[in-house]
């Protein structure tokens, strides 16, 4: 597993190397963004009163995108689950999750103004097991101001293989440079 994660890490950063040989100085700016973002999750696969329902449990994020060409990003989000919650996986097992955190990469393709479809993959972490994870979404972005901050948004759906599956709505604050 930790091979697989390495060699994908290793064939974006040769990605990003590469597009940056091809860019002049002036289309460098504001090519990276770095954002802060809360919001809450709704567990799909959750348990609640010893019963099987979604619940719903607050979240944070940690994101870094680089925009590789005009409509082109990667990105490296870091998400956590604040609460300890429990799920009950397909085979009927019920398992804790204590403060979850997910490690993602993703490729985004701005397909409107502001509006871009967002899939990646990565890992979620914790210390009872871990899952592989699939993210697809939507990003929207507006600007505050001329200083390169913006407003961010997304919702996403998470579906870790062997585990659960989440819906995603944070909303926050990034800085481009």
């Amino acid at each position: 597993m930790k091979s697989k994660i390495l060699l994908t890490v290793f064939l974006l950063l040769s990605v990003v190397i590469t597009a940056q040989e091809n860019v002049s100085e002036n289309e460098e700016e504001n090519r990276h963004s770095i954002g802060v973002l809360i919001g809450h999750s709704a567990v799909l696969q959750g348990v609640k009163d010893g019963e099987r329902q979604s619940i719903y449990v607050p979240a944070f994020a940690l994101q870094y995108n680089y925009a590789i060409a005009e409509k082109f990003a990667l990105g490296l989000h870091l998400d956590t689950f604040i609460e300890t919650f429990t799920i009950k996986k397909s085979g009927g097992t019920e398992i804790e999750r204590e403060r979850p955190v997910a490690t993602t990469i993703v490729g985004s393709y701005e397909f409107a103004r502001r509006f871009a479809f967002i899939l990646g993959g990565g890992v979620e972490w914790e210390k009872n097991e871990n899952f592989g994870l699939l993210r697809f979404g939507l990003d929207y972005t507006h600007p505050l101001g001329e200083n390169g901050f913006e407003f961010v948004s997304t919702l996403n759906s998470d579906i870790l293989f062997g585990g659960y599956n989440t819906i995603n709505l944070a909303v926050g604050v990034a800085k481009t440079f």
